[in-house]
Protein backbone atom coordinates (compact mmCIF):
# COMPACT_ATOMS: atom_id res chain seq x y z
CA UNK A 1 0.00 0.00 0.00
CA UNK A 2 2.63 2.64 0.81
CA UNK A 3 4.38 2.03 -2.98
CA UNK A 4 1.33 3.36 -3.96
CA UNK A 5 0.92 6.26 -2.57
CA UNK A 6 5.07 7.39 -3.92
CA UNK A 7 3.79 8.80 -7.51
CA UNK A 8 1.33 11.14 -5.80
CA UNK A 9 4.08 12.45 -3.50
CA UNK A 10 6.65 14.95 -3.89
CA UNK A 11 9.95 13.58 -5.03
CA UNK A 12 13.41 14.73 -5.47
CA UNK A 13 14.91 14.60 -8.33
CA UNK A 14 18.26 16.13 -7.41
CA UNK A 15 19.02 17.94 -3.92
CA UNK A 16 22.73 19.61 -3.38
CA UNK A 17 23.85 22.10 -0.63
CA UNK A 18 23.95 25.68 -1.32
CA UNK A 19 26.92 27.38 1.32
CA UNK A 20 26.36 30.85 -0.10
CA UNK A 21 22.70 31.10 1.13
CA UNK A 22 23.06 28.26 3.78
CA UNK A 23 20.44 26.63 1.88
CA UNK A 24 19.50 22.91 0.94
CA UNK A 25 18.59 23.34 -3.11
CA UNK A 26 16.18 19.88 -3.99
CA UNK A 27 15.07 20.39 -7.51
CA UNK A 28 11.52 17.82 -7.29
CA UNK A 29 10.32 15.32 -10.16
CA UNK A 30 7.06 17.80 -11.11
CA UNK A 31 9.33 20.22 -12.35
CA UNK A 32 8.82 22.08 -9.07
CA UNK A 33 12.29 23.08 -6.88
CA UNK A 34 12.18 23.68 -3.20
CA UNK A 35 15.08 25.63 -1.22
CA UNK A 36 15.11 25.17 2.76
CA UNK A 37 17.67 26.75 5.39
CA UNK A 38 20.09 23.61 6.47
CA UNK A 39 20.81 24.46 9.70
CA UNK A 40 17.26 24.51 10.57
CA UNK A 41 16.52 20.75 10.51
CA UNK A 42 16.82 18.74 13.64
CA UNK A 43 20.69 17.30 13.43
CA UNK A 44 22.06 19.94 11.43
CA UNK A 45 21.92 22.60 13.05
CA UNK A 46 25.95 22.69 13.81
CA UNK A 47 26.86 21.01 11.04
CA UNK A 48 29.66 22.08 8.82
CA UNK A 49 29.19 23.23 4.99
CA UNK A 50 31.14 20.10 4.02
CA UNK A 51 29.14 17.71 5.90
CA UNK A 52 26.00 19.64 4.49
CA UNK A 53 27.53 18.71 0.66
CA UNK A 54 27.32 15.45 1.59
CA UNK A 55 23.45 15.62 0.89
CA UNK A 56 22.19 12.20 -0.61
CA UNK A 57 18.10 11.61 -1.86
CA UNK A 58 16.94 8.63 -0.24
CA UNK A 59 14.91 5.53 -2.23
CA UNK A 60 12.68 6.88 -4.85
CA UNK A 61 13.41 10.50 -3.58
CA UNK A 62 10.93 10.73 -0.75
CA UNK A 63 13.88 11.62 1.60
CA UNK A 64 17.40 12.86 1.84
CA UNK A 65 19.99 11.63 3.80
CA UNK A 66 23.73 13.01 5.41
CA UNK A 67 25.52 9.84 6.44
CA UNK A 68 28.26 11.25 8.02
CA UNK A 69 25.66 13.27 10.48
CA UNK A 70 23.05 10.27 10.78
CA UNK A 71 20.29 12.55 9.53
CA UNK A 72 17.19 11.32 7.20
CA UNK A 73 14.46 13.70 6.66
CA UNK A 74 11.41 13.30 4.67
CA UNK A 75 10.91 15.70 1.65
CA UNK A 76 7.11 16.12 2.35
CA UNK A 77 7.56 16.61 5.68
CA UNK A 78 10.20 19.72 4.22
CA UNK A 79 7.51 20.57 2.01
CA UNK A 80 4.97 20.83 4.92
CA UNK A 81 7.04 23.11 7.32
CA UNK A 82 8.74 19.94 9.84
CA UNK A 83 12.46 20.51 9.80
CA UNK A 84 12.18 17.60 13.35
CA UNK A 85 10.46 15.99 15.61
CA UNK A 86 6.94 17.35 17.32
CA UNK A 87 9.16 17.56 20.42
CA UNK A 88 12.41 19.21 18.97
CA UNK A 89 10.19 21.65 16.51
CA UNK A 90 8.19 22.87 20.08
CA UNK A 91 11.18 23.60 21.14
CA UNK A 92 12.55 25.57 18.90
CA UNK A 93 9.24 27.77 18.99
CA UNK A 94 9.90 28.25 22.61
CA UNK A 95 13.16 29.25 22.40
CA UNK A 96 11.54 31.71 20.28
CA UNK A 97 9.35 33.24 22.80
CA UNK A 98 6.69 32.00 20.90
CA UNK A 99 7.31 34.07 17.58
CA UNK A 100 6.65 31.61 15.13
CA UNK A 101 3.09 29.71 15.04
CA UNK A 102 2.36 27.35 12.72
CA UNK A 103 0.25 30.17 10.67
CA UNK A 104 3.47 31.89 10.29
CA UNK A 105 4.74 28.79 8.75
CA UNK A 106 3.15 29.77 5.48
CA UNK A 107 3.76 33.74 5.62
CA UNK A 108 5.10 35.15 2.40
CA UNK A 109 8.17 37.22 2.45
CA UNK A 110 8.93 37.81 -1.23
CA UNK A 111 7.63 36.65 -5.01
CA UNK A 112 9.90 37.07 -8.06
CA UNK A 113 8.80 36.15 -11.10
CA UNK A 114 10.61 35.06 -14.48
CA UNK A 115 9.83 33.59 -17.94
CA UNK A 116 10.01 30.33 -16.48
CA UNK A 117 9.62 29.88 -12.83
CA UNK A 118 7.26 31.74 -10.23
CA UNK A 119 9.19 31.89 -6.75
CA UNK A 120 7.92 32.39 -3.26
CA UNK A 121 10.07 32.83 -0.15
CA UNK A 122 8.26 32.17 3.03
CA UNK A 123 9.57 33.61 6.58
CA UNK A 124 10.92 30.81 7.45
CA UNK A 125 13.73 30.15 4.97
CA UNK A 126 12.19 28.23 2.80
CA UNK A 127 11.32 28.82 -0.87
CA UNK A 128 9.44 27.29 -3.84
CA UNK A 129 9.84 27.48 -7.23
CA UNK A 130 7.01 26.24 -9.53
CA UNK A 131 6.99 26.39 -13.54
CA UNK A 132 4.98 29.84 -14.93
CA UNK A 133 3.38 27.57 -17.31
CA UNK A 134 1.17 26.11 -14.27
CA UNK A 135 -0.68 29.60 -14.17
CA UNK A 136 -1.70 30.51 -17.93
CA UNK A 137 -2.61 33.96 -16.73
CA UNK A 138 0.67 35.03 -15.51
CA UNK A 139 2.66 33.05 -17.86
CA UNK A 140 0.62 35.08 -20.50
CA UNK A 141 1.20 38.60 -18.45
CA UNK A 142 3.72 41.14 -18.94
CA UNK A 143 6.63 41.33 -17.14
CA UNK A 144 5.39 44.58 -15.64
CA UNK A 145 2.40 42.87 -14.89
CA UNK A 146 4.26 39.95 -12.89
CA UNK A 147 5.69 42.42 -11.09
CA UNK A 148 2.40 44.01 -9.99
CA UNK A 149 1.96 41.46 -7.18
CA UNK A 150 0.46 41.90 -3.18
CA UNK A 151 0.28 39.30 -0.48
CA UNK A 152 -2.88 39.07 0.37
CA UNK A 153 -5.28 36.00 2.38
CA UNK A 154 -3.41 37.09 6.21
CA UNK A 155 -0.12 37.13 4.50
CA UNK A 156 -0.13 33.41 2.72
CA UNK A 157 -1.60 34.48 -0.37
CA UNK A 158 -0.87 36.20 -3.36
CA UNK A 159 -2.75 38.60 -6.02
CA UNK A 160 -1.99 40.02 -9.07
CA UNK A 161 -4.78 42.57 -10.14
CA UNK A 162 -3.70 42.99 -13.32
CA UNK A 163 -4.52 39.50 -14.13
CA UNK A 164 -7.06 38.46 -11.74
CA UNK A 165 -4.93 35.34 -10.37
CA UNK A 166 -4.64 34.57 -6.96
CA UNK A 167 -2.17 31.95 -5.54
CA UNK A 168 -1.56 30.23 -1.85
CA UNK A 169 1.48 29.03 -0.23
CA UNK A 170 0.07 25.97 0.69
CA UNK A 171 -0.98 24.89 -3.19
CA UNK A 172 2.31 26.06 -4.10
CA UNK A 173 4.24 23.81 -1.68
CA UNK A 174 2.03 20.72 -2.87
CA UNK A 175 2.63 21.53 -5.96
CA UNK A 176 -0.96 22.34 -6.96
CA UNK A 177 -0.64 24.03 -11.08
CA UNK A 178 -3.86 26.40 -12.15
CA UNK A 179 -6.66 23.99 -12.31
CA UNK A 180 -8.65 26.39 -14.65
CA UNK A 181 -7.97 28.43 -18.10
CA UNK A 182 -8.42 31.49 -18.12
CA UNK A 183 -11.24 32.46 -20.32
CA UNK A 184 -10.73 34.20 -23.95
Amino acid sequence: MGDATVPNQPRAASARYDAASGRVVVELTNGCGFLFPARAVQGLEAATDDALAEVEILGLGIGLHWERLDVDVSVPGLLAGLFGTRAWMDRQRAAKAGAASVGMDLQIKNVTVDEHRLTVDLMDGRSIAVPLAWYPRLFDATPEQRRNWEIAGGGTGIHWPDVDEDLNAEGLLHGAPATERPSS
